[in-house]
């Protein structure tokens, strides 16, 4: 699959679970910085959607760079821009979510299954605190 086809089945994936969780979301009509708007407990939630299939020393590392009419925005996500991030990791065919702090102004994010070598905590996000329910954003 090309980059185009694995952020339309994060997309899809996405989709699939508000519809399972009878969570009204929607789509945006042209480009913009978030790819769906949730509808949760009557507010709106804006949220990117990534396709996360890079393994890197243990960790799933999420791309937050974008490209949009040909120019690469390598400054991630605002708060002016989005709300949540949503990430769709395939080995697992699960759906993640974070909130906001977790990534603003960064180019990268990191998703781990098994603590650090190291012992590290701090700025360490672990997939299974942000398994996506539905039921909350983050």
């Amino acid at each position: 699959m090309n980059t185009e086809q694995k952020g339309q089945l994060a997309c899809m994936k996405m989709d699939q679970r508000c519809l399972e969780k009878g969570l009204m979301f929607l789509v945006p009509g042209f480009e913009c910085r978030y790819d769906r708007v949730l509808v949760q407990d009557g507010k709106f939630i804006r949220v990117q959607v990534k396709y996360c299939d890079h393994k890197k020393n243990g960790a799933y590392v999420v791309n937050l760079s974008s490209s949009r009419n040909g120019k690469v925005n390598k400054s991630g996500y605002s708060s002016d821009e989005v709300d949540a991030l949503v990430v769709y990791i395939p080995a697992n065919d699960s759906i993640y979510m974070f909130p906001m702090l977790a990534f603003e102004g960064k180019t990268k994010f990191s998703i781990r299954f098994e603590p650090t070598k190291n012992g590290q905590t701090e700025g360490v996000y672990m997939g299974q605190d942000y398994i996506w329910k539905c039921s909350s954003v983050g």
